[in-house]
């Protein structure tokens, strides 16, 4: 098949324009019959985004989703045959949808949808253990850069809204928890087979964003203890991500 063809054929699905697929066509008549294909693609694209957008699609309510769905499908068609990981940006298009502007904290709730959906398919690796650490000499311990599990997100909100989406992707989300004023930073990571997710302190969330880019322990602590060393006790942020999976085994 021509790539004339292939775009003309995308163009009809997308419902942008059929004439140019006419042109392809032996009968014209089999266009009309592409309606029906067209429709079940939308309907897989739209239902792939609510599933992997739950607590936008309860917030914001099903026939409300269903629109900015389909929007955001004909903006960015799939580019891949798995719908598992479909709608990279759909906060940015949450954001920029101009009927969600009456519900401002949307786009941080997408942010969250998509960071638990990332951290649920993302790869199996190994993580850092006490074990682990026991087989280290103490003094070398600081220069140690193990880096974070592939599990691992950290997102940044512009809005505290944790509350709110967890309750969201529970069934039953009453009592509906109030948003906060303020950013907030979140930690979501996978946790023996089970999506976890809990905000953080700015000084945590400092802590891991140096360690995601490469930072050894002591530089990464050296990053959350600024401008008051005395503020936090760093142990407690390593003890807690020794204990959850969120180190990887090592770099």
């Amino acid at each position: 098949m021509s790539a004339e063809f292939n775009q003309a054929f995308a163009d009809t699905l997308l419902g942008r324009d059929d004439r140019n697929l006419l042109a392809h066509l032996a009968n014209p008549d089999h266009a009309r019959r592409l309606n029906v294909y067209r429709n079940n693609v939308t309907r897989a694209a739209i239902e792939a985004l609510r599933a992997a957008y739950p607590a936008v699609n309860r917030i914001a309510g099903a026939n409300f989703f269903s629109p900015m769905a389909r929007q955001y499908w004909l903006n960015h068609p799939p580019s891949s045959a798995s719908l598992t990981l479909y709608g990279h940006d759909f906060a940015g298009h949450v954001a920029r949808y101009d009927p969600a502007r009456a519900l401002p904290y949307l786009p941080a709730i997408a942010q969250l949808d998509r960071a638990w959906l990332e951290a649920h398919h993302s790869a199996n690796d190994p993580v850092l253990t006490a074990t682990d650490i026991a087989s280290f000499e103490p003094e070398s311990l600081p220069s140690l850069a193990p880096g974070l599990s592939a599990s691992v997100r950290l997102v940044q909100l512009d809005v505290a809204v944790h509350a709110v989406w967890q309750a969201n992707r529970q069934a039953e989300p009453d009592p509906q928890p109030r948003i906060e004023p303020g950013p907030q930073s979140v930690l979501v990571w996978r946790h023996q087979g089970v999506v976890q997710s809990m905000p953080l302190p700015p000084q945590h969330f400092a802590f891991l964003d140096q360690l995601e880019r490469g930072a050894s322990l002591q530089a990464a602590i050296e990053a959350a203890t600024i401008p008051d060393p005395a503020a936090i006790d760093p142990a407690q942020f390593f003890s807690h991500g020794l204990s959850h999976g969120v180190f990887a085994a090592s770099r």
